[in-house]
């Protein structure tokens, strides 16, 4: 039994101030760093989000895919624990 905040394994430090401190195993180190050091750029614009990153995501507009239940339900289970 897990009993402690966050996840099991979860990084202590996520400050983003020296380094990337999370691991990723699908991720190289080398990739990781230098997403991190991109960020910044792709939230200013200055570097473009890459083509198979625009998709639009589910509900967001008339032509994006349904969302279907999932936005009803979430919002059924966030009532269930706070209005219960």
């Amino acid at each position: 039994m897990w009993d402690k905040p966050g996840f099991k394994g979860m990084t202590k430090d996520i400050s983003g101030r020296r380094k990337p401190s999370i691991r990723n195993p699908h991720i190289s180190h080398e990739r990781l760093v230098g997403l991190f050091y991109e960020f910044m750029d792709y939230v200013e614009g200055r570097l473009p989000i890459p083509e198979k990153f625009r998709k639009p995501s589910p509900g967001s507009d008339a032509k994006a895919p349904p969302r279907g239940k999932m936005g009803k339900e979430a919002v059924e289970a966030l009532d269930s624990l706070y209005y219960s």
